[in-house]
């Protein structure tokens, strides 16, 4: 959507950061948020978002170590 905003140079996405401030989703407990598994917590509530999240952790990874691929410094 940062090209409906043609004037702002910076744009974020606040995702489900929204559902929590709103308080219409609880967060993880204490414990699950410090080992970094939150996201399970997320998919145990709203388990319709399984889908986007398998799809998107395999991307995410592939196209962070393709840029650091493509970005790693040869000279040294």
């Amino acid at each position: 959507n940062k090209d409906y905003f043609p004037n702002k140079s910076i744009v974020m996405g606040v995702g489900g950061a929204l559902d929590f401030v709103s308080g219409h989703v609880k967060r993880a407990p204490c414990w699950m948020r410090k080992i970094g598994l939150e996201w399970v917590y997320r998919v145990i509530q709203q388990p319709w978002r399984i889908g986007r999240i398998i799809t998107a952790v395999p991307l995410f990874t592939i196209a962070a170590l393709w840029y650091q691929f493509k970005h790693y410094d040869r000279t040294n």
